[in-house]
C-alpha cells in the first residue's frame, strides 16, 4: 500500500515537472518572440525652387492708353510638378505704369493686375517674352464716390399716454415699454441717413430720441415683453422730424385685456392652470404663457384690437375659447367647471 502511495506522488510531481519544462522551452523558442523592426526613414525628394533666369518687364495701361500707377502685378502658374512649389511673382507699377520681375522660369503664367479702385483683370503670359509686355486694361476705373450729404439732426422727445378709459388706467406703469422708430419707405439707393431706432419708455411715459436724422417716421409702441421685436403694436403715431418741428409726438395706449377664473367640479379655484393666447389668424404668434392664481384667476393684457384664441389646460382638462376684443375692451370669460383629474 505504501508503495502505491509513493508511486502516485512520484507520478504527480513528474507530470508537473514535465509541464514546467515544456513551458520554459516554448518561451525560449526564438520563433515565438516579437521583434520590433527599426522605424523606417523615408527619403523625400528635394523641392525644386520655382525661380529661373528669365526677366519679365512691361507696362500696365488703362482703356485710353494712360499708365496705371500703383497697380500690383501678380504672375502665377497653374502648372506645377509634384516636386515643385507653385511659382508666384509680384511687382508694383511706377508712375509710368512700368513693372519688372526677375528670376522667372519659362512657362505659361496668368498675370493678374490688382488695384484697390478697380476690378482685377487677368492676362495670359508666355515666358520667355518677346520684349516688353503691354497689359491693357479693358474696364474703366469707377468715378469718385459721392460724398455723404450733411444730415440735419434733431432731438426728439415724446410721451406715451394711458387714457382714463383704459382697463388699467391709474395702475398701469409705462416703465419698460418700447418705442420702435421706423422710417417711411424711400429709395434704398438714396443716401438719406434715416434708420430704425428703438428707445425705452420711462415710468412717467416719456421717451427721448437724441440726434435723430431729420425725416419722416412712424412710431410703434411695443409692450415690455416684446422689446426688440415687431409685434404686438399697441399704438402708432406719425413723426416728421425737422429742426423746426412743433409739438412732441404722443402715443395713446388703447390696448385691451381678457380675464377669467377656472374652477373644478366642486366650484373650488384651480391654481396653476396654464393659459395661452394667440391671434386666431396668426397662430404662431403666442403671448407669454400665464397661469391661474390661488383664486383661479388669470388676466391677459396688452392686446391690440382683434380676435384671439384662449386655451386653458389643467391636468387632463382643456378648454378653448375664441374671443373678439376692441380697443380698450375688458372682456371677462365665463368658463364652465372642469375636472383636472381626467
Amino acid at each position: 500500500m505504501k508503495r502505491r502511495n509513493v508511486l502516485f506522488v512520484v507520478t504527480v510531481f513528474g507530470v508537473i515537472g514535465l509541464g514546467i519544462w515544456t513551458e520554459a522551452s516554448r518561451r525560449e523558442d526564438p520563433t515565438d518572440k516579437v521583434v520590433l523592426a527599426a522605424p523606417p526613414n523615408p527619403a523625400f525628394e528635394e523641392l525644386v525652387p520655382p525661380t529661373g533666369e528669365e526677366y519679365v518687364f512691361g507696362r500696365v495701361l488703362d482703356v485710353v492708353g494712360a499708365p496705371v500707377e500703383d497697380a500690383e502685378v501678380l504672375l502665377s502658374s497653374s502648372r506645377a510638378e509634384t516636386t515643385e512649389a507653385a511659382p508666384l511673382f509680384w511687382a508694383m507699377t511706377d508712375d509710368e505704369g512700368e513693372f519688372s520681375l526677375d528670376d522667372v522660369r519659362p512657362g505659361t503664367y496668368t498675370a493678374t493686375v490688382v488695384r484697390p479702385d478697380r476690378r482685377p483683370e487677368q492676362f495670359q503670359v508666355d515666358v520667355p517674352t518677346e520684349g516688353a509686355l503691354v497689359l491693357r486694361l479693358a474696364l474703366e476705373a469707377p468715378g469718385p464716390v459721392d460724398p455723404l450729404p450733411d444730415f440735419d439732426r434733431v432731438d426728439v422727445t415724446g410721451r406715451v399716454l394711458v387714457p382714463s378709459t383704459h382697463p388699467r388706467a391709474g395702475t398701469l406703469s409705462t416703465q419698460g415699454y418700447e418705442v420702435w422708430v421706423v422710417p417711411e419707405e424711400e429709395d434704398p439707393l438714396e443716401l438719406t441717413g434715416v434708420m430704425k431706432r428703438r428707445v425705452t419708455v420711462d415710468e412717467t411715459g416719456g421717451f427721448a430720441l437724441p440726434g435723430l436724422v431729420a425725416g419722416r417716421y412712424e412710431l410703434r409702441l411695443l409692450p415690455p415683453w416684446a422689446r426688440g421685436g415687431s409685434w404686438p403694436v399697441l399704438a402708432t403715431a406719425d413723426l416728421v422730424a425737422t429742426p423746426d418741428a412743433g409739438d412732441a409726438p404722443r402715443l395713446v395706449l388703447r390696448s385691451a385685456e381678457i380675464s377669467g377664473a377656472l374652477r373644478d367640479l366642486a366650484s373650488r379655484p384651480i391654481q396653476g392652470a396654464l393659459v395661452e393666447l394667440w391671434p386666431r389668424d396668426v397662430p404662431h404668434r403666442r403671448w407669454p404663457l400665464a397661469t391661474t392664481d390661488a383664486r383661479g384667476e388669470f388676466r391677459l393684457t396688452d392686446l391690440p384690437p382683434g380676435t384671439y384664441v384662449v386655451e386653458l389646460r389643467a391636468g387632463g382638462a382643456r378648454l378653448e375659447r375664441t374671443v373678439q376684443v376692441g380697443a380698450e375692451a375688458r372682456e371677462r370669460l365665463q368658463l364652465e367647471p372642469v375636472d383636472p383629474r381626467r
